[in-house]
């Protein structure tokens, strides 16, 4: 919240209004200031300019979305809001990985995107943030098979990382997730042994 202050930006409006989540705008905002933290403070050849807001493209789904408490309060009481979906206008090819989901595939970025949940515009069966990065899961692994920083990240998330982390991967080459899983995270660290290692919750839960 200090950065995103400092650069005089409003917290209210980096959320949904129905839905406790970023929006994808900030998701992106927030990626690029993870890299600048890792190229500055540990020395990650990354380039953060490479995920600013002009190098992709933004697909905008009008009074398409109603977040959590937005269903809660029905649509008498709340209004639909837009949602959108980024993509980069440069190439990308990812190897991406989702045992829940029976994912294991290789493609451009569009490939973490779960296009079911937001194809249809039903306010109350699907889940439009649902779409990002195929939603809260014990173990996503995204491969940058073109370019990228040579380092492994783990990210420890729940779903509010969802719209932030998939960006990571377009600047560093290996980029695991682990959502709440029955393992220990300590024999995960030490079987994998990332380079870094970063925490984002929007509530904290007992994983280990």
């Amino acid at each position: 919240r200090k950065n995103l202050h400092n650069q005089g930006m409003n917290h209210h409006e980096a959320f949904f209004i129905t839905d406790g989540h970023w929006k994808q705008e900030t998701g992106l905002w927030a990626s690029r200031e993870i890299l600048k933290f890792l190229r500055d403070d540990y020395n990650w050849p990354v380039n953060p300019d490479v995920l600013n807001p002009e190098n992709f493209e933004k697909v905008i789904y009008h009074d398409w979305f109603l977040g959590g408490e937005g269903k809660k309060l029905t649509l008498v009481n709340a209004k639909p809001e837009d949602i959108s979906l980024h993509y980069p206008k440069f190439e990308t090819r990812l190897h991406y990985y989702v045992p829940e989901r029976c994912i294991d595939t290789v493609g451009d970025f569009s490939i973490t995107y779960n296009m079911n949940e937001i194809k249809y515009r039903d306010y109350y069966k699907y889940s439009c943030y649902g779409a990002y990065d195929y939603g809260n899961l014990s173990l996503k692994r995204l491969r940058n098979l073109l370019t990228g920083c040579d380092k492994k990240l783990l990210v420890l998330h729940d779903s509010f990382a969802n719209c932030v982390v998939p960006f990571l991967a377009l600047e560093i080459k290996n980029v695991d997730e682990l959502g709440p899983f029955d393992g220990s995270l300590k024999t995960y660290i030490k079987t994998e042994k990332p380079d870094a290692l970063i925490v984002m919750f929007m509530y904290f839960e007992k994983i280990i």
